[in-house]
């Protein structure tokens, strides 16, 4: 089985198969910004680390998006997500780094790895909002702002406490 076969198949064991279209653009068009983790030759996690850059107030910082952070159900509970998002802390030192839960149970988790709650909401602003660039910006060129509020977690060297403007409707 080649990599990219893999890791779908794990995408699909955590998020299901019904947006297979997506699914595609996903692997196809944005695997480099695919981070996996292998044992006894075997894909066993993986997430999409998405550069990108936090504009708040008036300064822009460099910022990373994880999305689709999955594990095989069958090796949950081993530390291999423990082990991707540290590995993530040191490929982007001092970056701003961001992701949006799927339930409010990961909030705990990710709450573990020094990851703090912040406000989000899908619109459109001149003020604190994510600028998407390379992978990110092809990923999410077409949505819409729906005004949908919701919780983002991040990490980062600085409290954070304004509301962070996300396009955001992959799921």
């Amino acid at each position: 089985m080649n990599i990219k076969n893999e890791l779908e198949l794990i995408y699909c064991e955590a998020f299901g198969t019904e947006d297979r279209e997506f699914r595609k653009f996903l692997f196809d068009n944005c695997f480099n910004s695919c981070r996996y983790l292998v044992e006894n030759k075997k894909i066993v996690a993986e997430l999409f680390a998405f550069e990108c850059n936090l504009k708040l107030n008036q300064e822009v910082i460099p910022s990373v998006y994880i999305y689709a952070a999955a594990t095989l159900k069958s090796e949950r509970g081993k530390g291999y997500m423990a082990t991707l998002l540290e590995n993530i802390k040191k490929e982007f030192p001092n970056h701003f780094i961001f992701l949006r839960p799927a339930t409010d149970s990961l909030i705990n988790y990710y709450s573990r790895f020094k990851f703090k709650t912040i406000p989000a909401k899908s619109e459109i602003s001149n003020n604190n909002f994510i600028i998407p660039i390379g992978d990110l910006k092809a990923l999410t060129e077409n949505i819409k702002p729906n005004g949908e509020s919701f919780t983002l977690m991040y990490y980062y060297s600085k409290e954070i406490n304004e509301t962070i403007n996300f396009l955001y409707s992959m799921e």
